[in-house]
């Protein structure tokens, strides 16, 4: 498939663009060049982008998709456009019921919004679909090594098995799994008959510094709130500093340039990329990071406290190293270092009145 560049004016439909995630795309994509639609639930939730990047004029647009999984949903949305970068997914805190209630939703959004690409979608030339890590593996207690080959299948079994006595995180795993699965099955049914490609992006553990409208610590996204609980406050939801996550860390700054180039490079058509600056990481080296970076500064206190108290030993952990080589063959991203994530996000806590 062609690249898409901005020098075609190229138009991108951005979901979830109001986000975490999104907002950062949108920056980007503005900055490149493209012309975006930027889906939102209501012209009030698109309102800060506007704000944000007013400078662009015209070339931000707010487009309204009020219920994800409702059939024809992004019809009006796919028109004349030449690319989709799907970021998002129902939101939904239920994690103690039936996992159906996680999953039906996630799967149907999917297939909805690829369905209005398939019958409206004219102009598109690539859909971009932002996945998660968690779909490969979300969790290990043996060290395992994984790639873009591997599904978290496991997760989908518990929820089968045991349904709403699930594991949490299984459930939670389960939907990202088969809205991705989603993903990759419309397109085997339908790539003979459409001029368009899909690439999947698979990030892990997403931090940095939010674009989007952000009140307090409290109104962090997920991720960036475990961030700034386990810095400032040593808050690490229970776990040992120097055993969990075990998982992988990227930047949002590289997710975010990671779907752009997604859009732009041949070579991604039809792949399936991780978006991994490292694994396994675990909070302790979050916070050793800041310690470095600050030693006079008191703001750590708590959470060195926490870490040297705690049993350093990693005798028997398990933890999930991803192999992300795709990343860099690819879409040619370096991704940004532990000290670059830290001194950025710490600098943007002390601007926003919330450090010392």
């Amino acid at each position: 498939m062609p690249a898409i560049h901005p020098t075609d004016a190229a138009a991108i439909l951005v979901t979830g663009s109001n986000g975490f995630i999104g907002t950062h795309i949108i920056s980007i994509l503005l900055s490149r060049g493209f012309s975006v639609h930027a889906a939102v639930r209501s012209e009030a939730k698109g309102q800060h982008l506007l704000d944000t990047f007013h400078s662009y004029g015209d070339r931000l647009r707010l487009v309204i998709v009020d219920n994800l999984t409702q059939e024809r949903a992004f019809d009006s949305a796919v028109k004349d456009i030449q690319g989709v970068i799907h970021s998002t997914l129902p939101v939904t805190d239920i994690l103690t019921g039936d996992p159906n209630e996680l999953i039906a939703p996630a799967v149907q959004s999917v297939k909805v919004m690829l369905e209005s690409v398939l019958k409206q979608g004219t102009s598109v030339e690539r859909v971009v679909f932002t996945s998660s890590c968690a779909t490969i593996r979300a969790s290990s207690i043996i060290p395992v090594d994984v790639s873009e080959s591997d599904w978290n299948d496991a997760a989908v079994d518990d929820c089968e098995a045991h349904g709403a006595q699930a594991d949490a995180l299984n459930k939670c795993s389960a939907s990202k799994v088969l809205a991705e699965k989603a993903v990759w099955d419309f397109y085997a049914a339908h790539k003979h008959e459409v001029a368009w490609d899909v690439c999947v992006l698979n990030p892990p553990w997403v931090f940095g510094v939010p674009m989007h409208p952000i009140s307090s610590p409290e109104s962090l996204n997920a991720s960036c709130a475990y961030m700034y609980n386990a810095l400032i406050e040593g808050n690490f939801q229970g776990a040992n500093p120097h055993l969990s996550p075990g998982h992988g860390w990227v930047n949002i700054r590289d997710v975010a340039e990671a779907h752009v180039r997604a859009l732009e490079r041949p070579v991604a058509s039809g792949e399936k990329i991780i978006l991994s600056a490292g694994s396994p990481w675990f909070w302790a080296d979050l916070v050793n990071t800041a310690a470095i970076l600050s030693p006079a500064s008191s703001t750590f206190t708590k959470a060195k406290a926490a870490v040297a108290l705690a049993n350093a030993s990693k005798d028997g952990v398990g933890h999930v190293s991803f192999k992300s080589t795709k990343a860099s063959e690819i879409l040619g991203l370096e991704f940004t270092t532990m000290e670059k994530l830290v001194g950025d996000v710490v600098s943007d806590y002390r601007k926003r009145g919330w450090i010392a």
